[in-house]
């Protein structure tokens, strides 16, 4: 039930329940009055009363103004000590017999009075009253008060269970607030009510799955940074000891033959462009991480597009022996040209750096299927003996444990291919050939022919 509905009720009920509860309380303080009534009518009105009374009427109503006679009266009811008799004529009291501890004068509602009218023998009008003490009709705002306390009880508990309703789950609600304050995601509230509250915890909870994987994100972005860091100084220092000895060797005279110099001189220009091909691959994964860099997608058949590539990568490695086939001609993608091709040249240039001086033989394959199209690399390099293939996508990963710098590179250029295919709404992974070398495939979602 919902809170709006259940806040109607009480509102209902707040009109509803003082009207029944007045409609039973008149019905049981009218009968309850009409009850008394009765009995007070038969505590003075006895058999031999009645008889009495009515004999003096029917004869010689003189004889009432007698105080014997009247106190006989009297002596004739239940409760003659608390009975007071009196006489009126023209309103005024004549004569007054009985209880002394009633004033005459108060003949009012709260007491149970029983009167004839008669006249005397003169034909004069009088009134006899017979005025009970012993019984009292009873206080009307006395009567409410059970009622009314019934009422109040009622109204009170209906809050309290209305508040409670509210103010626990309410409760639960800042305990869990204090818990996210404090960086603690690792729980779960639940509300097994159907109404607003409800919806309620299920947006907290939805806030505070999404806070947690937040958390985590930045805990995970704060390692690659500490670890980027740690892998840009290493990979920096490398190069830069490098250059640092050539330089001290031709200042101190070692290099002292020009043939040496050149050489030294070589070496540092190796070294420096080493140095500005990893600042560039970072400068490039950083913006792809930051998803800075445009990418202009065009319809691409991966059949001519890998041709191309191809054709140069034969013209600038004529060493290197290059195989391509394809399942399909329907080979249609959505892809950037020119990040594509860094892909492509980022996977066959570590086959070629890898291959350890042997004859580098690649096979590039192209298969279709329903709704992708892959490109498998395949080489004949030493392979990889790590137990999980697929983290050579981590950026400045390398084989080597040492990370050695005897093959030049920057460690970026898988991990940038990655994002690249990513981007492309794709798929990259690796897998050890039976005999040796890797295979690289990577996965681009087909353009089929009603496109």
């Amino acid at each position: 039930m919902t809170i709006s509905k259940r806040l109607k009720i009480s509102y209902i009920l707040l009109v509803v329940i003082p009207f029944v509860i007045f409609m039973f309380a008149s019905i049981f303080i009218r009968g309850d009055y009409t009850e008394r009534l009765y009995h007070l009518k038969l505590s003075i009105q006895t058999v031999e009363f009645n008889k009495e009374l009515y004999g003096i009427l029917g004869n010689n109503t003189e004889n009432l103004f007698n105080d014997d006679v009247l106190q006989n009266l009297i002596n004739l009811t239940e409760n003659p000590d608390y009975i007071l008799c009196i006489i009126t004529t023209d309103e005024k009291i004549v004569k007054s017999v009985g209880n002394k501890e009633i004033p005459p004068e108060d003949i009012n509602e709260q007491r149970y009075i029983n009167y004839w009218l008669f006249n005397m023998n003169d034909g004069t009008p009088a009134t006899i009253f017979f005025i009970n003490s012993y019984y009292k009709l009873g206080n009307f705002s006395f009567a409410l008060s059970i009622p009314i306390a019934f009422y109040i009880l009622l109204i009170s508990l209906l809050t309290f269970i209305t508040s409670r309703k509210i103010t626990r789950p309410l409760s639960r609600l800042k305990d869990a607030a204090i818990a996210i304050k404090n960086e603690d995601f690792d729980f779960d509230i639940t509300y097994s009510e159907n109404d607003e509250i409800n919806d309620v915890f299920i947006a907290f909870n939805e806030m505070r799955e999404r806070l947690k994987k937040n958390a985590e994100k930045q805990l995970l972005y704060e390692k690659n940074r500490t670890e980027l860091i740690t892998n840009i100084s290493h990979d920096l220092k490398t190069p830069i000891t490098a250059i640092k000895g050539y330089i001290e060797g031709i200042v101190d005279g070692v290099a002292n033959t020009p043939e040496k110099i050149k050489k030294y001189h070589d070496t540092i220009y190796k070294k420096i462009t080493i140095l500005d091909k990893l600042i560039e691959n970072l400068f490039l994964y950083s913006k792809l991480d930051l998803k800075t860099i445009p990418f202009n997608y065009q319809k691409l058949n991966m059949n001519l597009f890998m041709s191309d590539i191809i054709e140069e990568i034969r013209y600038d490695e004529p060493k290197t022996s290059i195989s391509f086939q394809s399942n399909s001609e329907n080979t249609t993608v959505y892809g950037d040209p020119i990040q594509l091709q860094r892909v492509i040249n980022n996977i066959v240039g570590n086959s070629i750096k890898y291959s350890n001086g042997q004859q580098c033989e690649i096979s590039i394959e192209i298969i279709k299927d329903c709704d992708f199209v892959t490109v498998s690399i395949r080489d004949n390099g030493p392979g990889l003996m790590i137990e999980n293939i697929n983290d050579i996508f981590e950026r400045f990963y390398r084989a080597d444990p040492a990370r050695s710098s005897s093959t030049e590179g920057s460690g970026l250029g898988l991990a940038i291919s990655k994002q690249i295919i990513q981007e492309h709404n794709g798929e990259i992974y690796a897998s050890k050939n039976d005999e040796k070398g890797i295979t690289i495939f990577f996965k681009l979602p087909l353009i089929k022919d009603k496109e």
